[in-house]
């Protein structure tokens, strides 16, 4: 078997499988015959061959990767048009998927994981839109087709993220423009205009090309037009299935070429993505890990300023972590994320200690996020009054407006005893309770004296509210089974007879 290096495509029609199952043969026919019809004249003007056609997919090998890009935007635009002249049932919408690497030739076909990639990333694509590896982008001419990140995907089968990228169409752009004035559809099938034809270059300048390449050895141009050693080396650490291998690829080739840039970037840009995959698992793992490529790499030192946080991580993990945070946090003293790594790692251990970081990170200038009120609301059907002081606190300082609503909406509703004793007994300031809550609560504490309970007593027996007199019941409810006290219980279960009568 040969190895060449190809640029992959990917293509199928989405829905594809719910159209079979309500379609017949000949409407299936007839969908395949229109779906070919429209897309193979388009592969051949951009140059690809089409290596074998799976039901409603096609795989289509390119020389280049910006002509497979350029040729994904066509056919969209191509699809575009169709959709546009006929009814909703008879519309096509085609995923695009677009990889590059080394892989096999083998009796017509082609194998390898660049090939693998693809397909995956073509039942994650948009329809619609043209989405290709970071090989691709890597490779591509940028300035044809303007390109945006799409994220990291992990893949089956595939031991490494994949960067994702999608061509950017905005409908002013110069690219949509040109396409939009180089792509007709006629009777005869798609006509495109004002993009070179790979295939016709071919034939046109092939004799040209020969002519040139003779001048070239004649002259001694040969070895400047060659791959500089450090290209040869990002083209292998790129194509490497290994990131521990392409990095000692990038920092070899940077001690004889170390004002590389590309190269270097690409090696940061990789240590970074391990750094993630790690984290995910264990902030202490990946300090570690950091500190010593740092030590065998010193081209990574950008990622020096990781450190900090991946320290408040390793705190975060410590058998006893509330010492470790205190003296993280105090070592960077002027850091908001320090003290906000350590309180995500401790929230996802379901550790309470993480309510007084938020609250420091806060304090030093982090925004406040959603999550964390979620998280201290869904707190109080888990604990008890005493445990989540410090969350009352936090929702109290930098989420006022939603706590209160939250707070008015659970007394109005809630059904969940413990839910609403916390509430109550928490809030005593009279912005977020009323005198009946407060007066009621303190009773249920004991606080107050057999006189005053038998007087608060009445007042709730008097309330026509059903609404108010359910929270009443809830409340002795929630005496008679948590409260130490053992005069408590008896009085409030005394009361929960009369409560309890019409």
């Amino acid at each position: 078997m040969a190895t060449r290096h190809l640029t992959i495509m990917f293509t199928d029609i989405k829905g594809f499988t719910a159209r079979v199952s309500g379609s017949s043969r000949d409407d299936l026919n007839s969908l395949l015959h229109q779906h070919a019809y429209l897309l193979l004249p388009v592969f051949r003007h951009f140059g690809g061959t089409v290596v074998k056609e799976i039901g409603d997919a096609f795989l289509v090998r390119f020389d280049a990767s910006t002509n497979a890009v350029l040729c994904g935007v066509a056919i969209q635009e191509v699809l575009r048009q169709h959709n546009g002249t006929v009814a909703e049932l008879d519309r096509i919408h085609i995923r695009v998927a677009i990889n590059a690497g080394d892989v096999e030739l083998s009796d017509g076909d082609i194998l390898g994981e660049p090939v693998n990639i693809a397909a995956r990333l073509e039942a994650i694509a948009e329809p619609g839109e043209v989405f290709f590896t970071e090989a691709v982008y890597l490779t591509m001419n940028r300035s044809e087709a303007p390109a945006t990140a799409v994220g990291e995907h992990t893949f089956k089968g595939i031991p490494y993220p994949v960067r994702v990228f999608q061509v950017l169409q905005p409908d002013h752009s110069p690219l949509r423009q040109r396409i939009s004035a180089g792509v007709r559809l006629t009777p005869r099938g798609p006509v495109i205009t004002g993009f070179a034809a790979p295939e016709v270059t071919r034939s046109v300048w092939r004799p040209v090309l020969i002519v040139i390449a003779l001048l070239a050895v004649a002259i001694g141009l040969y070895g400047w037009m060659r791959p500089t050693a450090s290209e040869r080396a990002l083209r292998q650490a790129q194509n490497s299935n290994s990131p521990t291998e392409a990095l000692d690829i990038v920092a070899a080739a940077l001690r004889s070429d170390p004002d590389h840039t590309e190269l270097r970037d690409f090696g940061i840009d990789l240590a970074r993505r391990r750094l993630k995959q790690l984290r995910a698992t264990s902030g202490s793992e990946a300090l570690r890990w950091l500190r010593t490529e740092m030590e065998r790499r010193p081209f990574l030192d950008p990622l020096r300023d990781q450190i900090p946080t991946l320290e408040a991580e390793e705190a975060a993990e410590a058998d006893s972590p509330s010492e470790s945070c205190r003296i993280i946090v105090r070592r960077y003293a002027n850091s908001s994320d320090v003290p906000y790594a350590a309180a995500e790692r401790l929230r996802a251990r379901g550790h309470l200690w993480a309510l007084p970081l938020y609250h420091l990170a806060y304090t030093r200038g982090r925004k406040p996020d959603d999550h964390v009120f979620h998280w201290i609301c869904k707190m109080y059907e888990r604990f008890y009054t005493g445990h989540i002081t410090a969350g009352q606190t936090l929702c109290e300082e930098f989420f006022p407006k939603r706590f209160l609503e939250w707070s008015q909406a659970e007394l109005r509703t809630t059904t969940n005893p413990r839910l609403l004793n916390n509430i109550v007994t928490v809030h005593r300031d009279a912005e977020w309770l009323d005198v009946y809550y407060r007066e009621l609560s303190r009773c249920l504490q004991g606080s107050m004296g057999d006189d005053a309970y038998v007087k608060s007593l009445q007042a709730v027996l008097a309330e026509k509210d059903p609404v108010r007199r359910q929270q009443a019941i809830a409340l002795h409810e929630a005496t008679v089974k948590s409260s130490p006290s053992r005069r408590a219980r008896e009085r409030c279960t005394t009361a929960l007879k009369k409560l309890r009568v019409p």
